[in-house]
C-alpha cells in the first residue's frame, strides 16, 4: 500500500453545503497527478473519465459542439482515435480506455444496429464504463462504482415503473442486482434482502421534490465515502473520496433550485421519449 502522508494531511476540509470552494477538480488534479503512483493516477483518471463519455457522445453527433471542460480527451483526440478505428489501426496508446475503443468500434459498426431503432448509444458507453470501473483492484473503487451502478438503476427502475415505460431497456450493466431489476415483478424488485441501502434509496426515491431527494442521495454517497474511508489514513482512498466530494460540492454550488427543477422535469421527459439512432445508422 501506497501512503501519501502529506498530501492526506494537507486536504482541506468541505461540507456539501459549502458555499465557497478555494480548489476546482481540475485544479486539484494538476497539483497532484505528479506526486501519485501511476496506478493510483490512473484511478483518478477513470474517475474524471466520466466528463469524457459525455463529449465523445456529443462530437459523434456535431464535431463543432462545445465539448464540456475537466475533461481528459479534446476533440483532437477523438477525431484521430475515431480515424484509427475506422482504418481498422492497432491503438497502442495504453492512455486510452479500452471500453472507449470497444464503444466506437460498436458505434462505427453500421450494419451491426442498423435496424436496432431503440439502441441508447449512452446507456452502451455507460455500461462499458461502469464495467471497466468496477474490474479495478482498488476494493474502495471498485464498492463505490458498484453502489452508484445500483443505486441508479434503482431510481431508474421506480422512475419507468411510475411512468408506465420499460424498465429492461433503462437498467444499466449486468450484475445481481441488474438482472433483479430487470426481470422481477415484485413491488421491491426482490432487493430488500439483497441490499442493505436498499429501503433508504427507495424512501428518498419517493420524495416528490426533486432537487431535496437529488441532496439526499448525495448526502447519503457522502456519508458512504466517510464510512468507507475511516479505516484508510494516508492511501489512495481518502484522495478519491476527496475528488468525488468536491466534484458534488461544486454541482451543487452551479446548480440554483430552477436549474435544478428543469433538469430532473427534462430527465423524466427523456426517459418517455423512444431513442432514436443517428441518421446515419438508418
Amino acid at each position: 500500500m501506497r501512503n501519501y502522508y502529506c498530501l492526506v494531511a494537507g486536504l482541506p476540509d468541505i461540507t456539501i453545503d459549502d458555499t465557497k470552494l478555494n480548489y476546482t477538480i481540475d485544479q486539484f488534479y494538476n497539483e497532484i497527478k505528479e506526486d501519485l503512483h501511476t496506478d493510483d493516477l490512473y484511478l483518478i483518471k477513470l474517475y474524471l473519465l466520466s466528463v469524457d463519455n459525455k463529449n465523445l457522445l456529443t462530437y459523434l453527433q456535431d464535431k463543432e459542439a462545445k465539448l464540456l471542460p475537466s475533461a481528459l480527451f479534446t476533440s483532437e483526440d477523438f477525431d484521430e482515435l475515431i480515424r484509427k478505428v475506422k482504418e481498422d489501426e492497432p491503438i497502442t496508446d495504453k492512455s486510452i480506455p479500452r471500453y472507449i475503443i470497444t464503444f466506437l468500434r460498436e458505434y462505427l459498426d453500421e450494419s451491426k444496429h442498423n435496424n436496432n431503432t431503440s439502441y441508447s448509444w449512452e446507456n452502451r458507453i455507460t455500461t462499458l464504463y461502469y464495467e471497466q470501473l468496477c474490474q479495478t483492484k482498488n476494493k474502495f473503487f471498485n464498492e463505490w462504482y458498484s453502489l452508484n451502478l445500483n443505486i441508479n438503476n434503482i431510481l431508474s427502475a421506480f422512475a419507468a415503473r411510475k411512468h408506465g415505460v420499460d424498465i429492461e431497456s433503462n437498467i444499466i450493466g449486468h450484475n445481481h442486482v441488474s438482472q433483479l431489476l430487470r426481470k422481477s415483478g415484485a413491488r421491491d424488485f426482490g432487493l430488500s434482502d439483497e441490499l442493505e441501502y436498499f429501503s433508504e434509496i427507495s424512501k428518498i426515491a419517493e420524495d416528490a421534490d426533486l432537487m431535496e431527494r437529488e441532496r439526499r442521495l448525495d448526502n447519503f454517497k457522502w456519508s458512504w465515502l466517510d464510512d468507507n474511508c475511516f479505516f484508510h489514513y494516508f492511501s489512495i482512498e481518502p484522495i478519491l473520496s476527496f475528488i468525488i466530494k468536491l466534484e458534488m460540492t461544486q454541482r451543487w454550488l452551479a446548480l440554483d433550485k430552477v436549474t435544478g427543477e428543469q433538469m430532473f422535469r427534462r430527465m423524466i421527459s427523456d426517459l418517455k421519449k423512444e431513442v432514436e439512432l443517428p441518421d446515419e445508422f438508418k
